[in-house]
């Protein structure tokens, strides 16, 4: 029974870790890609992506670089561009 509680305790802290560290990069990814498109207009981000001969591509590439880790990061980069 002990062993239960034990490892119930862990699963708790470790769920609300993860919880506060993941809201927390959502969030500043969110406030960063609000504080581009102000600081950027959108026909010119259109204009950077949709470049001719593969440099779209490579700034896509680089910016997909930025944020490998999970979906709380590009969902929020991705919603940002598409708005």
């Amino acid at each position: 029974m002990n062993d239960w509680l034990t490892m119930l305790t862990d699963a708790s802290q470790m769920f609300l870790f993860l919880a506060f560290e993941l809201s927390v990069l959502f969030l500043v990814i969110s406030a960063g890609v609000s504080l581009i498109r102000h600081k950027i207009p959108d026909a010119k981000i259109q204009a950077m992506l949709g470049a001719r001969k593969g440099r779209g591509y490579l700034i896509s590439a680089a910016l997909g670089a930025l944020t490998p880790f999970c979906s709380c990061s590009t969902i929020p980069m991705l919603r940002g561009l598409l708005s």
